[in-house]
């Protein structure tokens, strides 16, 4: 599947992309209570420059997304971090995990981290892992009974 996501490059998100992001995240919104909700208040706050999100772009058309979210004590949370099951396995993660590392950075920021559902926990620590984050915690119940968010963090 994923040799048919060549010729993908990073941009900044813009608000005539929010229809496509929308789409590409349809089954997020859905494995998250106010999914959508939260979603467009996210983007809107990255159009006034108090989030970021960068696009993976194919042909004008994203295939991967990552939405990071400032957090107090110079932390930031990676919010959002998706690739299209299409395009899984060609490098897309990597490129979006190791362009924020170098935002990051010149941020000097001091901590990061991404959460996750326990059952999706070992597919996001296989991308980020090699980029320094570790398990750190388990938020347990974080959406109700059984529904269980692994904490992947990583000191700058």
């Amino acid at each position: 599947m994923a040799e048919h996501c060549s010729a993908v490059s990073l941009r900044p998100y813009e608000a005539a992309d929010k229809r496509a992001v929308c789409e590409l995240l349809q089954g997020l919104t859905d494995l998250y209570p106010g999914g959508s909700e939260w979603l467009d208040a996210r983007l809107d706050l990255v159009l006034e420059r108090q989030a970021h999100c960068t696009l993976a772009v194919q042909d004008l058309r994203p295939v991967g997304v990552m939405i990071e979210t400032p957090k107090p004590g110079n932390r930031l949370k990676v919010s959002t971090l998706y690739v299209s099951p299409a395009c899984r396995g060609a490098g897309i993660g990597r490129m979006l995990i190791q362009a924020g590392l170098r935002r990051w950075l010149n941020q000097r920021l001091r901590y990061v981290y991404v959460t996750v559902d326990y059952r999706l926990a070992e597919q996001i620590k296989r991308l980020v892992a090699p980029h320094g984050f570790e398990t750190v915690a388990m938020d347990h119940d974080r959406y109700g009974s059984g529904r269980h968010e692994t904490v992947l963090g990583r000191f700058l």
